[in-house]
């Protein structure tokens, strides 16, 4: 997991192997969460100057035009339906009514 401390590269926390991560190794998104899809490529792994672990993130800042930052706060958790409030329910279209055919004159004959 990457934890924002302000620099150009973030630390790397959390690490369920750290014997297992090295500087140079590449960190993509997991898709975890759901909030970003797998695969995408997020850095790669280096030695900060603290002898932290730290990744050198791939986004080029020089051409960032657009950012989304995602903050993470308590969820209150829900446990019964009655809590929900559903979105309103649209009206149901009204059915097409066929227009009328004027009935067939039996004496016409088939023409």
């Amino acid at each position: 997991m990457l934890v924002g401390d302000n620099s150009p590269a973030p630390p790397v926390e959390f690490v369920e192997a750290p014997e297992q991560v090295r500087p140079g190794d590449r960190v993509i998104s997991s898709g975890d969460g759901g909030v970003f899809p797998a695969g995408l490529l997020v850095g790669q792994v280096e030695l900060g100057t603290d002898q932290r672990l730290r990744v050198r993130l791939a986004a080029d800042y020089e051409r960032l035009s657009f950012l989304r930052v995602l903050r993470s706060h308590p969820a209150e958790q829900i446990t019964e339906a009655g809590g929900l409030i559903p979105p309103p329910v649209a009206p149901a279209p009204a059915e097409a009514v066929p227009p009328e055919t004027p009935a067939a004159d039996p004496e016409a004959g088939d023409g």
